[in-house]
């Protein structure tokens, strides 16, 4: 186990891929990643680095249905219906 964690590491450090792959969360309190399957959405934090910016994780990764709506007519699926799995960070408050 320690030679696989140490190979994921690897390769989120030395991967000259990353930086072009960084997401902007400046200003962000909140950051929701929503993936198709539960390990992409969960890698991501290690990715791109959250806990180095002062980002945890806010509620468990579990499926979820996405509409969106303009408060007036009848709210809209999102990715045609088709559950998805959220993760989602948020920042962590000095006091």
């Amino acid at each position: 186990m320690r030679l696989q964690l140490t190979s994921i590491n690897n390769c989120f450090n030395s991967n000259d891929q990353f930086e072009r792959e960084k997401m902007d969360t400046n200003g962000s309190e909140c950051i929701t990643i929503i993936a198709k399957e539960f390990t992409p959405a969960a890698m991501e934090y290690h990715r791109q680095r959250m806990a180095e910016k002062g980002f945890t994780i806010d509620t468990p990764i579990v499926k979820h249905l996405f509409f969106e709506t303009d408060g007036l007519g009848k709210p809209k699926a999102l990715f045609e219906g088709e559950v998805r799995y959220s993760a989602t960070f948020v920042k962590n408050k000095v006091k």
